[in-house]
């Protein structure tokens, strides 16, 4: 009776699927080469300064940011990380989707 009065009609609610779609909805963020000439990680080692976590689905999670990244005024911390150039990701570590960002052309074009 709880499921079929309470839960179904929340479920079903306009105010609960905006706030789902919204959450759901793709953000991307283009970083031109001037943005990165900022970043001491990127001169140095081709890092924008981003740490990403993998899990067990393969999902990649945007798990921090240095302070010096390029990225830190255009992507949260928590987001995932879906396309890089218009390409799908299916990687397996973190060190798979570094590898894949340094040898992206710029303009760089992320699709959380």
């Amino acid at each position: 009776a709880l499921v079929q009065h309470i839960v179904e009609p929340i479920k079903k609610s306009s105010f609960v699927m905006r706030f789902v779609a919204r959450s759901e909805q793709k953000k991307t963020v283009i970083l031109q080469t001037t943005e990165v000439g900022k970043s001491y990680s990127f001169a140095k080692k081709g890092d924008l300064g981003m740490v990403f976590r993998v899990d067990d689905r393969n999902v990649i999670h945007l798990a921090g940011m240095l302070p010096d990244s390029p990225m830190q005024d255009k992507a949260r911390v928590g987001w995932k990380l879906q396309t890089i150039n218009g390409k799908r990701l299916n990687m397996r570590s973190e060190l798979e989707v570094q590898s894949v960002l340094k040898g992206a052309k710029f303009p760089l074009r992320l699709t959380f």
